[in-house]
């Protein structure tokens, strides 16, 4: 829903973002017409909006311009385009910010389901179309993945990881951001409740997320028939990462717990019987032979798999915690199943 439409919930949410904001760089989706963007430009270092419209991007950066939002480089701006695109020849300017020596905004056409995140931000807002909540927020889960792996990487010396931890993106520090109150409730729900699912469960891997205000549907115009919440996700600090040390990583987790909660209250004994369930996990019980060239032992696989689940396999997934669960996947790699490529 576009921003400027908005009449009263982006002022909670630039007030949430505005809080400490100053130095930081701030990832914006859906900037619409800039009506928040202006508020973060007042104080952020950096602003990098991204939307599908480019008319509206446009219309951002005419409104900064008009405002005296934008900050140049000293330098005179044609000569610090050149520059820029002596560096990176694919350089692409089509909102004239680089040539004019912009340092403050940048503005990004395109999907953020299609595209990559930036590498580096310290705060992202967004308010999105309700229908992509679900897949952008588990985007963000993952660049937050990645970005504790980095983490981990730099802690070690070898060439491998050093250049992976150069790949890896920065971790973000704070995300405000408007869903669906019913969205919400699922996001923050707790094991055992009867909204707990997936994506409560990798959120809870990562982030502490918290309720700043709801948004009542008169706030918008258009008015739409449902409520709206905004959240506030901090991501828990690198050292508490859950899956750090353990061998785990987000896609493989992510494979689980898409498996578990395919039939959310049906048991894990349950769920690992069914025949496209045994059969994915017995084709990556073989790749790992393959590789490690060990000779499969598949005469009792189905009763080996009901056995590594353990004490888990009665219980329904929207009842289970993280820490069971990795404990669970530990005894499958002890196996040789891993949930992933080898």
């Amino acid at each position: 829903m576009d921003a400027a439409n908005i009449q009263g919930p982006q002022r909670a949410q630039a007030g949430e973002s505005q809080n400490s904001i100053v130095g930081d760089t701030v990832f914006e989706v859906g900037p619409g017409t800039g009506v928040l963007t202006m508020k973060l430009l007042a104080s952020a270092r950096k602003v990098i909006a991204l939307d599908v419209d480019q008319a509206m991007l446009r219309e951002v950066r005419n409104r900064a311009e008009s405002l005296r939002l934008l900050r140049a480089e000293e330098l005179d701006g044609a000569e610090t385009f050149a520059r820029r695109r002596s560096l990176d020849p694919n350089i692409v300017d089509p909102f004239g910010l680089h040539r004019a020596g912009i340092t403050n905004l940048e503005l990004l056409h395109g999907d953020v389901l299609t595209n990559d995140l930036p590498k580096a931000f310290d705060v992202c807002v967004a308010n999105l179309p309700y229908q992509i909540s679900s897949k952008f927020l588990f985007k963000l889960l993952h660049h937050l993945a990645r970005s504790n792996r980095k983490d981990l990487n730099d802690k070690t010396n070898n060439s491998l990881t050093s250049r992976l931890s150069e790949e890896s993106p920065r971790p973000w520090k704070r995300s405000v951001l408007m869903f669906q109150t019913e969205f919400v409730n699922r996001l923050l729900a707790e094991p055992g409740e009867r909204k707990f699912n997936r994506l409560s469960m990798n959120a809870r891997l990562f982030v502490e997320a918290e309720k700043i205000c709801t948004v009542k549907g008169g706030s918008f115009i258009p008015q739409p028939q449902v409520e709206s919440t905004v959240v506030r996700l901090t991501p828990r600090r690198v050292g508490t990462d859950v899956l750090a040390g353990t061998g785990i990583d987000f896609v493989e987790w992510d494979a689980l717990t898409r498996m578990l909660f395919m039939r959310r209250r049906r048991t894990v004994h349950g769920t690992i019987r069914v025949r496209c369930i045994q059969r994915q996990l017995e084709r990556h019980y073989m790749d790992w032979c393959t590789l490690h060239k060990e000779l499969p032992r598949l005469s009792y696989f189905k009763e080996e798999c009901r056995t590594l689940v353990g004490e888990v396999g009665p219980y329904a997934a929207y009842i289970l915690d993280i820490d069971p669960l990795i404990a669970m996947l530990k005894r499958f790699h002890a196996f040789g199943i891993y949930l992933k490529k080898c």
